[in-house]
């Protein structure tokens, strides 16, 4: 009685009867004469690098990304805090001088398509009634029925 190995996972068992069987069916077709290769001179060169061990996998390279993903934060933790303490100190500047506060620009030189100024109490006012409608009902919190009825109860003592 032929014993199976037990295959890995994910990998198939082989009998040594199957196996001899499969043979033969591969030399008879003779598969390595209908083998294709690279043919040209850059996939020869591709094809020969297929083993070459690079490192981008490695230890020390994984640290170096987490090191400069850390350096990349770090800049912009630095650029956003500078950018904060430039803008506070301009105002402190202007307030101190009394400078004028630079002019807001106008949005409908930008947004010449709209019917209404976007900025405007009537366009914010139907934008919100538009994210209200969205918005499902609130559920009614039985406990709040609850402790209503209790407190019924006791005005009534």
């Amino acid at each position: 009685m032929e014993t199976v190995p037990k295959p890995k996972r994910g990998q198939r068992s082989w009998t040594d009867a199957q196996r001899a069987e499969q043979g033969r069916r591969t030399r008879e077709r003779q598969i390595w004469l209908k083998s294709t290769g690279p043919k040209t001179h850059k996939g020869k060169r591709t094809s020969s690098r297929n083993s070459y061990k690079h490192g981008r996998f490695t230890y020390e390279m994984k640290m170096l990304r987490w090191y400069v993903r850390l350096a990349v934060m770090r800049n912009k933790q630095i650029k956003t805090r500078l950018a904060y303490e430039n803008h506070k100190r301009e105002n402190e500047l202007r307030d101190k001088y009394g400078f004028p506060r630079p002019p807001r620009p106008d949005v409908m030189a930008f947004y010449p398509y709209f019917k209404h100024h976007p900025t405007s109490p009537e366009a914010r006012a139907e934008a919100r009634k538009q994210k209200n409608a969205k918005r499902k009902p609130k559920k009614s919190n039985h406990l709040h029925e609850v402790f209503d009825y209790f407190t019924k109860l006791g005005e009534e003592w």
